[in-house]
């Protein structure tokens, strides 16, 4: 099953598509420079992706470190890291450099 996320641009009124999950989407986060986003799987290995806004672009995939989901991710330090908490209860929360992602 391929599950996707959609960006919308309200301003301009333009929809993007993405395909490239493996499983159901249940996290998302747009980065403060609004360059780029981050989504996280619901699955028994989820994986998070880091995209570029514009182009839809994958830029990494990070797999197997949560179990059963990642249900929050946000961007910090001027984007420069990214944080993401697993579903699970007690679960660790995993911080990544964006530029070695």
């Amino acid at each position: 099953m391929l599950d996707s996320f959609l960006l919308y641009y309200e301003k301009f009124c333009i929809k993007k598509f993405s395909l490239e999950h493996n499983a159901e989407v249940i996290s998302i986060a747009v980065g403060n420079n609004s360059e780029i986003v981050a989504t996280g799987e619901l699955a028994e290995l989820p994986a998070l992706h880091l995209w570029n806004a514009n182009t839809l672009h994958n830029l990494g995939v990070i797999k197997g470190i949560h179990k059963g989901g990642i249900k929050l991710i946000t961007f910090f330090k001027s984007d420069e890291l990214v944080a993401s908490a697993g579903i699970r209860q007690n679960a660790p929360i995993l911080i990544y450099d964006v530029k070695t992602f």
